[in-house]
């Protein structure tokens, strides 16, 4: 029995639960897949995958509360979340309503479907058939394609066309106003907020903790961790940057960053939940490390005492770096990212023993 076949009956298997597809960014869908799995592991969230492939997941909730969209709205590598409420059978053109569908529209009026271009097979005869399906399955409801309740999106998996209600909390579009050259203070080597924020949600931290950037620069790592209410601690050696990475938080209204102008091997701080930062480097980094090896075991043994037990450092470093490991720490995840062709950057994420 093919893929195909199978998938309708592995989807009907949790036809009791609630199944929440996510549709993960095309640059780096295994970093937003990490980043879930962060975020459910810090909140404690219980989930099953039901399916998966390279851009798609498939998770069943038990219990499912309006809480963890809130939750789920911070992964950075992630396009599209939402219910999953139906699903259509393109080879034989089965339309099947999810048990749960009931519970989700009962209170909707107007509905709109919209395709996601995740495949060239979907083509926009696809947008009017749902439509049609949906509203033969729920006779109350109309199509209203200005200013739906709902928006109900389709993608392709497999030989499958899944349809889902959209959560609607992002700030689309979401990094726009805080891209670098967007900000007051601008250095060529800031870090874009879409992977600062990824890099913080895999420190698995959540709001009222602290997280630490030894080595701050502009204030990107900063940003994104007071939008989502961390508290946040910088570090430069340059009384310049500070200046300048403090403009920047002021910039954004940001109250609960806090600057200091310090050398990152002499940490002036004692405690912290998280660490996340990008190691410096290049021509524009003010401390040459010629021994890169001898740097990192310094300052692993630096943030060893002031990071919490069984908490998590997230930190980029030019793949020639010699690869460097902490008999306190171990290596649970790592990712990389091809930048140009004299520099590919390692996303590590280890784990304080």
């Amino acid at each position: 029995m093919t893929l195909q076949k199978l998938l309708p009956n592995i989807i009907n298997q949790y036809n009791n639960s609630t199944l929440v597809l996510f549709i993960f960014s095309g640059d780096f869908p295994q970093i937003g897949k990490s980043e879930l799995n962060a975020l459910l592991e810090s909140n404690n969230i219980s989930y099953t995958i039901v399916k998966e492939n390279f851009r798609i997941m498939i998770l069943s909730f038990n219990y499912y509360r309006n809480s963890f969209n809130d939750i789920f709205s911070r992964i950075a590598y992630c396009n599209y979340f939402g219910i999953l409420l139906f699903y259509y059978q393109i080879d034989n053109e089965n339309f099947c309503t999810l048990d749960n569908s009931q519970d989700y529209i009962k209170n909707i009026k107007t509905f709109s479907v919209k395709k996601i271009n995740n495949v060239k097979k979907i083509n926009i005869k696809f947008e009017s058939l749902i439509g049609s399906l949906v509203k033969k399955s729920f006779p109350s409801l109309n199509v209203c394609l200005d200013n739906p309740d709902m928006y109900l999106f389709i993608c392709e998996f497999d030989d499958l066309l899944l349809v889902f209600s959209k959560y609607d909390g992002y700030d689309l579009p979401r990094w726009q106003n805080r891209r670098p050259r967007a900000r007051p203070f601008f250095r060529p080597f800031s870090v874009y907020p879409k992977l600062s924020r990824a890099l913080i949600n895999l420190c698995r931290l959540n709001s009222g903790q602290t997280i630490l950037d030894p080595f701050c620069g502009t204030g990107s790592f900063g940003i994104e961790a007071s939008l989502m209410n961390i508290n946040f601690i910088g570090i430069d050696i340059s009384h310049k940057i500070c200046i300048g990475s403090q403009k920047n938080f002021t910039h954004y209204e940001l109250s609960n960053c806090h600057i200091i102008n310090s050398d990152s091997l002499y940490l002036p701080v004692n405690e912290v939940d998280g660490i996340v930062t990008d190691f410096p480097y290049g021509r524009s980094s003010i401390k040459k490390f010629t021994d890169t090896s001898k740097f990192q075991s310094d300052f692993f043994n630096e943030i060893s005492p002031i990071l919490k037990s069984h908490s998590y450092f997230v930190y980029m470093l030019p793949k020639n770096w010699i690869n460097f490991t902490h008999s306190d720490f171990e290596l649970v995840d790592q990712h990389e990212i091809y930048i140009h062709k004299k520099l590919t950057r390692l996303i590590n994420v280890v784990k304080k023993r």
